[in-house]
């Protein structure tokens, strides 16, 4: 991973898998971190694990209805022949 020394990074789902994995990488290149998750739990978690770290790291535990909701139906990834089945702009 290349330099991020003086570069702030936000990453959402931070308290956990990749979000978490991500977080750690960029503070290991030197990236100040604005993490967010609907999980406080975890997002301490996360934010315990980059103490010591030489960088500012904030977190968000956010509460949003839209950022926990789940789309409704299956989910699958958008295909290129035709419009997204599953997502919507539109809140709910």
């Amino acid at each position: 991973m290349k330099n991020f020394a003086g570069r702030t990074a936000a990453i959402t789902g931070a308290g956990g898998g990749i979000g978490r994995a991500l977080a750690v990488g960029l503070a290991a290149a030197g990236a100040n971190l604005a993490l967010s998750d609907i999980n406080p739990a975890g997002l301490a978690d996360t934010a315990a694990l980059l103490d010591g770290a030489d960088i500012t790291v904030t977190t968000t535990v956010s509460t949003s209805p839209t950022a926990i909701r789940s789309p409704p139906g299956p989910r699958r990834p958008p295909t290129t022949s035709g419009p997204c089945t599953w997502c919507s702009t539109t809140p709910a």
